[in-house]
């Protein structure tokens, strides 16, 4: 399990990361619910950003890349985990870099095919990162450019990315956005699927993080309430996605977080493997 140290500073209020660890659980102690067996093992120790730390499958199918970048920066770490642990670390600079302190209100996503990276970036164009899943680098940068003026509440921002890697739903804390990756203009056809409902239990759910699960929905958490809201058809244009609002009920507060399923195959199979489990 791969982990972050934040240290709450005050005076003004801010949230630092120092150091990035793993966490080793053999899961085949305690009746299969697992023991830790490692823990709290640095990896680095660097300014490094609050969240926005993904991973996806190296180009030879067995081994992973663990990506996260240094806090308020457009340098990124790359880091080789094989059967022997963390083997390699990369490092390399490109594109812009997003608004200072703006951490908490920014994720990173892959496509389902591992070829692109997707990182918010509150009331600024999407950044989108060619990636080579061999070398472990970025190879190309560029930008979707969304219309944020008629939706203010756009201080943070998160996505996720379709089971055929044709759309990018991007959440504010009121709305829902879908982007046709596969379109001549891709600012150009962003739509709003979704806008919050006003739902309260006891506070309000309002969209937050997206994940694309394992079988193949959008969740999108919620700030402090058992409710995740989900796109039940992500693969389908404008409201035929189906986001449903507070409609996957935890037993507990989830404290705005989830599993990270990382990218694991290429679209064509994930969306084939999606009509499998559906029938």
């Amino acid at each position: 399990m791969f982990h972050k140290k934040i240290i709450y500073t005050y005076n003004p209020f801010d949230i630092k990361v120092d150091k990035l660890f793993y966490s080793k659980v053999d899961m085949g102690q305690n009746n299969g619910k697992g023991k830790v067996v490692a823990k709290n093992v640095a990896i680095m120790s660097d300014d490094i950003a609050y969240g926005q730390m993904t991973a996806v499958k190296h180009a030879n199918g067995k081994d992973w890349w663990l990506v996260t970048p240094k806090d308020d920066s457009n340098t990124f770490y790359f880091f080789l985990f094989t059967k022997d642990g963390i083997v390699d670390t990369l490092e390399q600079m490109i594109g812009t870099a997003p608004p200072v302190n703006a951490s908490g209100g920014i994720q990173m996503v892959f496509s389902p095919d591992g070829s692109k990276m997707f990182r918010t970036n509150p009331q600024k164009a999407i950044k989108v990162y060619d990636f080579d899943r061999e070398s472990g680098y970025f190879t190309g940068y560029d930008s979707i450019e969304v219309d944020y003026k008629n939706y203010p509440d756009a201080v943070t921002t998160w996505c996720a990315v379709s089971p055929n890697g044709r759309y990018l739903y991007v959440t504010t804390s009121l709305y829902v956005f879908q982007f046709d990756l596969w379109s001549s203009d891709i600012s150009a056809s962003q739509q709003v699927v979704a806008e919050w409902d006003g739902f309260k239990d006891p506070v309000g759910t309002t969209f937050g993080a997206c994940q694309l699960g394992p079988d193949c929905k959008i969740y999108i958490v919620t700030i402090d309430s058992r409710y995740y809201h989900v796109i039940n058809n992500p693969d389908e244009a404008g409201i035929a996605c189906n986001v449903t609002q507070h409609s996957f009920i935890l037993p507990t507060p989830s404290g705005a977080s989830m599993p990270v399923f990382p990218t694991t195959a290429s679209a064509r199979s994930t969306t084939q493997a999606c009509r499998v489990r559906r029938r």
